[in-house]
C-alpha cells in the first residue's frame, strides 16, 4: 500500500473546510499524510487538541525561522498575499524537512474529494511537475487574464527537475506576490503560465474532474451517471469550493461564480458540502456563539450570506406589498372624498 504525501495551509476562520477535506480523504484513501502550516495559534491548538494520525502541523512562527526571506516581505503584503507568498516556500519546506518523499502535493484548504486519486498518481508516474487548469470557457475573458491554471492542487517529484521548478515559483513569489494584475503576473498562479513550455514533457496537466471549480463548470458541465458525478465526461475526483463561507446553520455563501446556480450543481455539489460543513462545524463546537469570530452575525461577511439575503428579499417584498397596499388605500379614499365633495357642491 502506497502512502501518498499531501499538505496544506490555512487559519482557524477556515477550520471546518479544511476537516471536511480532511474527512474526504478519509473516505477516498487508503493510506496518507498531510502536512499542514497553521497561519494562527487557534488552528494549531485545535489540532493539538483533537489530533488526527495522519496530519502533523506546524506553527507559522516555526516556518517563518526557516524561511526568513518569506517572513521578510510580510509587512508588504496583504494577509491574502502573503498566504500566497507561503504557498510555494511550504511546499518546499515540506520536501526539505523529508526528504523521503517521492511526491508531494498541495492542496487548498477548501477543496473536498468525490473519488480517489489514485488514477492521477499512476499517470504521473513518468512525470516531475503536476498541475490543474481553470478550464475557463473561451468567452470568459474576465477570468483569463488571471492565469490559465489554479493552484489548488499542485504535485512535485522530489528530485532536480521538481525541486528546480519549486525553487524558481517560490523566488519569484517572494519578489513579488500581490494580489493584483500586473506586467503580467497575478498573485501567485500567474506565474504557471510558463510551465508547458519550459518543463515540456516533464509536466503533467491534470484531467477536468481534478481540482475542478466553479469556474470550469460552464465549459466542462456537471453531468450525473450511475450515482457518480462526472465532469465535462471525467469522473469528478477533486472539487474546489472557492468562495464558499458557513456562517450559522442556516446561512451560508456559495460564491459569486454563478448569478443563479443550477438546480444539479446546488443538489449534487453544493448542498451536501454546506451540510457537511454544518455538521463538522457542529461536532467540534465551531458554532458556538463567540467560537469563530466569523461566525457572528455581525461580521460584515455574514451580510453576503445566502440564507440573509433570502430574509432580506422577502422582508423587502413583503414591505414592498404592504407600501403599495397603502397607495392603493390612500388612493381609494382620496377618490371616495372627492365623490362625496362633488356630491355635496
Amino acid at each position: 500500500m502506497v502512502t501518498r504525501h499531501f499538505c496544506t495551509y490555512f487559519n482557524s476562520g477556515y477550520l471546518d473546510r479544511a476537516l471536511v477535506l480532511l474527512e474526504s480523504m478519509r473516505r477516498h484513501m487508503d493510506s496518507f499524510t498531510l502536512e499542514v502550516l497553521c497561519f494562527d495559534e487557534a488552528a494549531y491548538d485545535f489540532f493539538d487538541q483533537h489530533p488526527f494520525p495522519e496530519v502533523r502541523c506546524q506553527r507559522l512562527s516555526a516556518f517563518e525561522e526557516r524561511q526568513p526571506d518569506v517572513a521578510a516581505v510580510k509587512s508588504s503584503r496583504s494577509r491574502a498575499e502573503y498566504f500566497f507568498t507561503c504557498t510555494s516556500a511550504w511546499i518546499d519546506d515540506v520536501l526539505e524537512r523529508h526528504k523521503d518523499m517521492d511526491v508531494l502535493t498541495y492542496l487548498d484548504a477548501d477543496l473536498c474529494f468525490f473519488g480517489s486519486p489514485e488514477s492521477v498518481f499512476e499517470a504521473f508516474t513518468d512525470k516531475d511537475v503536476l498541475i490543474t487548469e481553470h478550464e475557463f470557457a473561451s468567452d470568459d475573458f474576465a477570468n483569463l487574464q488571471y492565469g490559465r491554471f489554479n493552484v489548488g492542487w499542485l504535485s512535485f517529484r522530489n528530485n532536480r527537475i521538481g525541486r528546480d521548478c519549486l525553487r524558481r515559483w517560490r523566488d519569484q513569489c517572494v519578489a513579488w506576490c500581490f494580489d493584483r494584475l500586473e506586467d503580467g503576473k497575478f498573485a501567485d498562479q500567474k506565474y504557471l503560465d510558463e510551465w508547458p513550455e519550459r518543463y515540456d514533457d516533464r509536466l503533467m496537466i491534470g484531467p477536468p474532474g481534478l481540482n475542478a471549480g466553479p469556474w470550469s463548470l460552464r465549459k466542462s458541465p456537471l453531468t450525473v451517471r450511475d450515482a457518480c458525478l462526472y465532469v465535462g465526461g471525467h469522473p469528478l475526483i477533486v472539487y474546489h469550493f472557492q468562495g464558499v463561507r458557513l456562517f450559522s446553520r442556516s446561512h451560508f455563501y456559495l460564491g459569486y461564480y454563478f448569478e443563479v446556480m443550477p438546480a444539479d450543481i446546488l443538489r449534487f455539489l453544493y448542498f451536501p458540502y454546506v451540510k457537511r460543513l454544518v455538521q463538522t462545524a457542529e461536532q467540534y463546537g465551531l458554532l458556538r456563539a463567540g467560537a469563530q469570530e466569523r461566525y457572528k452575525p455581525g461580521n460584515i461577511g455574514y451580510r453576503y450570506a445566502t440564507g440573509y439575503w433570502v430574509d432580506c428579499i422577502f422582508v423587502s417584498c413583503f414591505l414592498w406589498f404592504l407600501q403599495r397596499c397603502a397607495l392603493r388605500l390612500q388612493a381609494g379614499f382620496c377618490k371616495l372624498v372627492g365623490l362625496f365633495r362633488g356630491r355635496r357642491y
